[in-house]
């Protein structure tokens, strides 16, 4: 019988019956049509399809990345709605305040520089101003001087401080014992170099203190004298000298003593020992040698006029600076045996006045004070008793008196006449020796009452060289308006 068959057509045109399709060729029996292009309508948000042989646009789903087409978006997204919407922006912000801040969609972020005052954000900075899109301030100005040149002015979180400069700079660290100071890198003057103080001379112990410089301190105890065979050597007087002939015992407790071929060896032991110095401390064996701290005994009396040690039997001692040193400041206190003590300022030949010591300068052996000066003394054998005939004036009139000094009672008596006037006057007092001091009152009147005149003289007898017996003075009269300056000459 007969049976059907269908074999394939190929490349045969046919109709697939899509109507969005074109041209259809057979192809493995089935016919395939090519889909139309439909042209994109430039929205990154929709999709170009053709539906019922038409072309149309349909929103993607929502979410989908995108181009915006701005230089200003960083990421987009479709919104669901054919709409590209920004997620992310170009950051612009400089943190600038002297800039304004945007973005152009064409050419990115700008910065436009503005002027005005402005914060920098530094607290060591003042008055800041907007310059060419920079805030530039003022630098706080620290004048400050904290009197150490190894520091320079700082500013440290808006607070004015010093900080360690000037590195290297020649500098005066206060210690005789350095030769060169120069500033470190902590802002302190500290020693680059150093005085050699080293003797040599094993028998000294040798240092330097800051103030004094250098010293060397003769040892005691035992030493090396350079020859093996020698025993006992001892320092005196700071000097090595040789014991007796050959024993190899040293005595020295830090050696381990013997001797080959007529020379002693000592080999160093190490441990506690005793140098023999009182004055040096924590002893210990060092290369053969018993070695003490010195300066162990502090000796300070707090006396400017002693230098202070510590002797060989570990007392301390204050020996006298030389006389005359100042002392407490200076003159007039001066160094005197030991003791600050205070010099009295006299000039010679002046007495009376103070001596800067809290007394008052007095005159040599055989002088006496008269007047505030120096004259011979006669011993108080002046013959002050006696009649006086005596002058004054003040100025204005004068006035003539007859004084009686009665010695033993110390009462004088007298009359005169004052000038002008012409009345006659009665006067008694008393006086003091051997300043003579008179206090003594007068009265008289003319037309009235009589008038009570107290007076007082400070007198000042000159030397019983000066013949006849005179004095001077000065005679304060209550009821006069100026005092009479007076002389005094004794009768003969």
């Amino acid at each position: 019988g007969w049976t059907c068959s269908h074999d394939p057509i190929e490349g045969a045109a046919c109709e697939d019956g899509d109507p969005c399709t074109t041209k259809g060729l057979c192809a493995g029996g089935e016919c395939t049509g090519i889909a139309p292009i439909c042209p994109e309508d430039g929205n990154p948000c929709t999709l170009t399809q053709c539906a019922g042989g038409e072309c149309s646009s349909a929103p993607t789903a929502g979410g989908t990345a995108c181009t915006d087409g701005s230089v200003c978006t960083v990421f987009a997204t479709c919104d669901g709605q054919g709409e590209c919407l920004p997620e992310v922006e170009l950051p612009c912000e400089d943190n600038n305040p002297c800039t304004i801040d945007g973005c152009s969609p064409e050419t990115g972020c700008f910065h436009v520089a503005q002027t005005g005052s402005c914060e920098d954000g530094d607290p060591c900075t003042v008055e800041g101003q907007c310059i060419d899109g920079v805030c530039t301030g003022q630098f706080l100005l620290c004048t400050e001087d904290d009197g150490n040149p190894c520091t320079a002015p700082a500013c440290d979180n808006g607070e004015c401080t010093w900080e360690a400069a000037q590195t290297g700079l020649p500098c005066d660290d206060g210690s005789v014992c350095s030769t060169e100071s120069a500033c470190g890198g902590s802002g302190v003057c500290e020693a680059t170099a150093f005085k050699e103080c080293d003797d040599g001379n094993a028998c000294t112990t040798d240092g330097c203190d800051a103030l004094t410089g250098c010293f060397h301190d003769p040892l005691s105890g035992a030493c090396e004298d350079g020859n093996g065979c020698t025993v006992g050597d001892q320092c005196s007087n700071g000097l090595c000298v040789p014991g007796g002939p050959l024993s190899c015992d040293d005595g020295e407790s830090c050696t381990s003593d013997g001797c080959i071929a007529g020379a002693c060896i000592f080999e160093p032991v190490e441990g506690v020992c005793d140098d023999g110095d009182p004055c040096s401390g924590a002893d210990s064996c060092v290369d053969g040698e018993c070695v003490g701290i010195p300066g162990a005994v502090f000796c300070s009396d707090d006396n400017p006029c002693t230098e202070d040690f510590c002797g060989f039997a570990g007392e301390c001692q204050h020996a006298p600076i030389p006389d005359g040193l100042p002392c407490e400041g200076g003159s007039p206190f001066s160094c005197q045996s030991g003791e600050c003590v205070c010099v009295p300022q006299c000039t010679e030949g002046l007495c009376g006045n103070a001596d800067q010591c809290g007394g008052t300068c007095g005159c040599l052996e055989g002088e006496a004070c008269s007047g505030g000066k120096c004259v011979p003394d006669t011993g108080g054998e002046i013959d002050y008793d006696g009649v006086y005939s005596v002058t004054g004036n003040n100025g204005m009139f004068p006035t003539t008196m007859t004084l009686d000094f009665d010695a033993p009672s110390s009462t004088v008596t007298g009359n005169g006449v004052i000038a002008i006037i012409l009345v006659g006057v009665s006067y008694t007092g008393t006086y003091t020796h051997p300043d003579f001091t008179l206090e003594g009152s007068y009265s008289f009147g003319l037309f009235g009452g009589a008038t009570v005149h107290n007076e007082t003289w400070t007198l000042s007898f000159l030397p019983d060289t000066v013949t006849p017996i005179q004095f001077t003075g000065l005679l304060e009269d209550t009821a006069e308006v100026s005092d009479f300056n007076v002389v005094g000459v004794k009768a003969q």
